[in-house]
């Protein structure tokens, strides 16, 4: 089998200078999501991984696994930046705790 490798780009919307590039999924990124105070980015990958990046150091943080398959959506929870939803084509919605970094 051979694997997918993808490089990602991170860019500052508003000079469209080029911030950050990584290749930490292995699959098509599918859904982004910042927090409400816009210090966290997550990204979310048919390779069933979602990623957590500190946007002002652009940093990454960890890696939340817990899919089966892609995962297809997810979305900070508007009132609290410390939870995370996912949904994956495995049929499966995720509560995330970003505190812990488990799913609840």
């Amino acid at each position: 089998m051979i694997g997918t490798f993808v490089i990602n780009y991170l860019f500052d919307l508003q000079t469209f200078d080029l911030m950050k590039k990584n290749s930490t999924h292995y699959h098509e990124i599918t859904s982004v999501s910042f927090s409400s105070d816009g210090q966290l980015l997550a990204s979310a990958s048919l390779d069933g991984h979602i990623i957590l990046w500190d946007l002002k150091s652009l940093v990454y943080i960890t890696t939340l696994n817990g899919h089966h398959e892609g995962v297809t959506s997810i979305s900070f929870n508007p009132k609290n930046d410390k939870i995370l939803a996912s949904a994956s084509e495995d049929k499966s919605v995720k509560i995330w705790c970003l505190e812990t970094f488990r799913e609840l």
